[in-house]
């Protein structure tokens, strides 16, 4: 009886080392990594800056620093653009096998505003006064584009893009005018999710036309 005492409380008392060691360890590398952060966040920013420069002819403005912890292996910097005020969007601060790698979604914000006059200009055809909104589904931009592609040279590229197309008109479209705007998508081979409204009704029809040129109405 006593020998098993023993053991269990030598088991115990291993396990009880491990854990504290262990958890130990976590904090000091938490500890760590907040104090590296912490002491290089002004060189980060400068970094992020000339990074952004290098990339786009528009000034930035950057808000906020989130450092590399638990819930994600990167810095991520928050900015503000003079071309979008009072958009913003994220600058990710990679390290790996000891060399800094950046990447940005500000790709968002000039490639939906592309792609709102893109397809402004495609519903004029079908109805004049329509306004258009674009959610983009895409985060980053492709690596096969430039900071100076256009929404048309992403279309043409890909064949195909992932985004939602709100269509608005103070009237209902018709049958007609929906089908000649989808017709119209169909030739540009672009997928997307399309909504067409009437302002202020609330009344929506719902679309999507798939990679492959298919046409669903939901």
């Amino acid at each position: 009886m006593k020998h098993r005492v023993w053991n269990t409380i030598r088991i115990t008392c291993v396990i009880a080392v491990l854990f504290l060691a262990g958890g130990c360890s976590g904090r000091s590398r938490i500890m760590d990594n907040m104090n590296k952060s912490s002491e290089g966040a002004e060189r980060i920013r400068e970094e992020a800056l000339a990074y952004l420069a290098e990339q786009y002819d528009d000034n930035f403005t950057i808000t906020l620093l989130e450092s590399a912890g638990i819930s994600m292996d990167y810095d991520r910097l928050t900015v503000l653009s003079d071309a979008y005020p009072g958009e913003s969007f994220y600058v990710n601060r990679y390290v790996k096998d000891g060399e800094e790698l950046f990447r940005d979604n500000y790709f968002t914000l000039y490639m939906r505003r592309d792609a709102e006059q893109f397809f402004s200009d495609m519903a004029k055809q079908v109805k004049e006064g329509t306004s258009v909104q674009v959610k983009l589904k895409l985060s980053v931009r492709p690596e096969t584009m430039t900071a100076q592609s256009t929404f048309a040279d992403m279309v043409s590229l890909h064949g195909s893009t992932e985004l939602y197309i709100y269509l608005y008109h103070k009237e209902a479209f018709s049958k007609a005018e929906q089908d000649a705007f989808l017709e119209a998508l169909k030739e540009a081979e672009c997928s997307a999710s399309i909504i067409f409204e009437q302002q202020g009704s609330g009344v929506q029809q719902r679309y999507m036309l798939n990679r492959e040129m298919k046409l669903y109405q939901f």
